[in-house]
């Protein structure tokens, strides 16, 4: 057989074709199985709202909630924080404000609580641990006070004004709390038989 040079050619170009064709079957599913993963993982990276980052929304509730509370008109304040925090759940901000309306309604176990929820969105939150240590010693819990007090010093290291305002709500609530001894009426107890 005489195999003429456009002959050969094309066997090239045929043996090339089935090289092409069997990398593309062999590597394909793996391509379309890489491509699929990286835009699910892409996709699903852009749904996630970054916990730092507050909704626009959120913050005019904030907003509209500061002003209610200026206005000292409680149950809407509480009403556009609860919306805010709807809108936004890990704002640390919104519980801190939560907590304080809580405190000046009297509720100082619901203000405790709401601060917690505020640190445990932002450990190192100054305003929430001083807010949560003056809702401790109102309650009388003096040792938990001394431990936000603590956290409070480590965390701020220039002057504090709000350090001060606990270490003397600390200091002086066992002064409260006694009785100078003039004050104090001894009863007769009742003698054993």
């Amino acid at each position: 057989m005489d195999f003429s040079i456009a002959d050969c050619a094309i066997k090239d170009k045929m043996d090339r074709f089935e090289t092409l064709k069997e990398l593309i079957m062999r590597f394909s599913p793996a391509a379309i199985g890489m491509s699929l993963m990286l835009a699910l993982v892409s996709s699903g990276l852009n749904a996630v709202q970054r916990d730092d980052v507050i909704s626009a929304r959120a913050l005019v509730y904030v907003g509209q909630a500061k002003v209610a509370i200026d206005d000292q008109n409680w149950q809407l304040a509480i009403d556009n924080l609860e919306t805010a925090l709807a809108l936004h759940p890990r704002n640390a901000n919104a519980y801190n404000m939560l907590a304080q309306i809580m405190e000046k309604q009297g509720l100082l176990g619901k203000s405790i609580r709401y601060y917690r929820e505020s640190l445990d969105i932002d450990p190192n939150g100054q305003e929430a641990l001083i807010g949560q240590g003056l809702v401790y010693v109102k309650r009388g819990a003096v040792e938990r006070a001394k431990d936000n007090l603590s956290r409070y010093e480590f965390l701020c290291r220039k002057k504090c004004d709000a350090k001060e305002k606990l270490n003397l709500a600390i200091n002086t609530y066992g002064m409260e709390k006694a009785k100078p001894v003039e004050d104090v009426q001894l009863r007769p107890t009742a003698k054993a038989q």
